[in-house]
């Protein structure tokens, strides 16, 4: 007998994947960063998560590399959380630099960067907060 949480290993699949592309498309052509370095980090970690959603709906459809399957999902929702937190981290501190450098117009710029950081939080972070809830061990 199958749980919800075995259930619902499909439906986070494919949300991961779904949130993967859209996240990809974000990052490369709507918002690109100057950075390189950034650039490729965000590339790895989008298709580590795009990959872990692949093996949560490959597991859901056979019983062979569930755990594993569960576990690649758990490291790449982790990674995506960590990248989501680096990418906070450093908007607040944008805004702090803006805010004590630039005086009023500092202020409206960090009010940006806060908001850009909300953002980033709403994109980046829910999900893999979702699928760790999800994919999380159950003590018995």
């Amino acid at each position: 007998m199958t749980s919800d949480r075995e259930r619902a290993h499909p439906l986070l699949g494919v949300v991961a994947l779904v949130s993967s592309v859209l996240a990809l498309w974000v990052g490369l052509t709507v918002t690109p960063s100057r950075s390189s370095a950034f650039t490729v980090a965000f590339v790895a970690v989008e298709a580590l998560s795009a990959a872990a959603g692949l093996g949560l709906v490959g597991a859901a459809i056979t019983t062979r590399g569930r755990a594993g399957a569960r576990t690649f999902a758990r490291v790449a929702a982790t990674a995506q959380l960590a990248l989501a937190a680096i990418v906070v981290v450093l908007l607040a501190l944008s805004a702090a630099w803006l805010r004590g450098i630039y005086g009023a117009l500092g202020e409206g710029l960090a009010w940006a960067a806060i908001v850009a950081a909300a953002l980033v939080v709403e994109a980046l972070a829910i999900v893999p907060i979702v699928q760790l809830v999800v994919l999380r061990e159950r003590r018995r």
